[in-house]
């Protein structure tokens, strides 16, 4: 349920902080008075495609906060997976803040995500209907869901009948495992026993060797592994004046000026803002990567 929504420096906008109560809330008012900011805002915050138009006129950055409480325990489980810990009331506040300079600082209950992190969990928050991005009829992974439940108690049926099945086949097979098949069948049954407890006191696991010698590579090679990840983020980022992201940011302003003039390149400049934030979480995933390798002799 969306308990709040706190919005700050966003459009007409200069700091709000709406609360909702339980059913159905409504926000009324003449044209221009705000309502399709708010809707906005959530848009926003739950990862929609954001321009230096929605930022407050005379300010640096804009920023809505959503709280949401969660009633799905896959949505908890999802969430949990991501490593983001969750209060005892099974809350979850959602932060984003999007500077003139293009720049995404999102956060659930405090902690530093990706804008995808955030869209990939609120698909299955909160349905805006009238824009696509976030209606779960149009999202194919749940169209089986609705297709069981539109079936009904015949499909209850065949999932039982099929159930049924499985559990005789399984009978079955014990009772074929159950038959003798000659006098050395104990023998047989206590050399394979003993070769199965040896393979399990090992504990292989299928790809083991491959993933040793895989990270045994990555350790031998982490000074050029490091390298070259400071070399790529250097030119992606990091750099003052020359990174790959400054000059995509210049791109923007400059298509950004043509569009006010000629509004044919719209779709262009669309394309060019998905780049820099596609290019945003690369940076961070690069990060991460680098972060990760253990630089030891021993």
């Amino acid at each position: 349920m969306l308990e709040q929504l706190y919005i700050k420096n966003v459009a007409l906008i200069d700091e709000a902080l709406i609360q909702f109560n339980k059913g159905l809330n409504i926000l009324s008012g003449e044209t221009g008075a705000g309502k399709s900011i708010i809707i906005g805002s959530i848009t926003f915050v739950l990862g929609g495609r954001a321009t230096k138009d929605f930022i407050q006129k005379d300010c640096e950055q804009a920023k809505v906060e959503i709280l949401i409480s969660l009633n799905s325990s896959e949505v908890l489980n999802n969430i949990l997976e991501m490593g983001i810990e969750i209060e005892e009331d099974n809350c979850i506040l959602i932060s984003r803040t999007y500077t003139k300079t293009g720049k995404n600082i999102c956060k659930i209950n405090g902690k530093p995500v990706t804008l995808s992190m955030i869209k990939e969990i609120s698909e299955k928050l909160i349905d805006i209907h009238g824009q696509h991005e976030h209606q779960s009829l149009l999202n194919p992974k749940k169209h089986i869901i609705l297709l069981d439940k539109f079936c009904d108690e015949e499909l209850n049926l065949l999932k039982e009948k099929l159930s049924n099945n499985i559990l005789k086949y399984k009978e079955t097979l014990n009772k074929i495992s159950s038959l003798s098949f000659g006098k050395d069948r104990e023998d047989k049954i206590d050399f394979l026993k003993f070769q199965i407890n040896e393979i399990e006191e090992v504990n292989l696991r299928i790809g083991e060797e491959q993933e040793l010698l895989e990270n045994r590579k990555i350790l031998t090679e982490a000074d050029k592994l490091k390298k070259y990840y400071e070399t790529t983020l250097n030119l992606l980022y990091n750099s003052e004046e020359n990174s790959v992201l400054d000059k995509i940011f210049i791109a923007i302003n400059s298509i950004e000026q043509i569009n006010e003039i000629d509004n044919k390149v719209e779709p262009l400049l669309n394309d060019i803002q998905e780049i820099y934030a596609k290019l945003e979480d690369l940076v961070l995933n690069l990060r991460k990567f680098n972060d990760n390798i253990i630089d030891s002799p021993e």
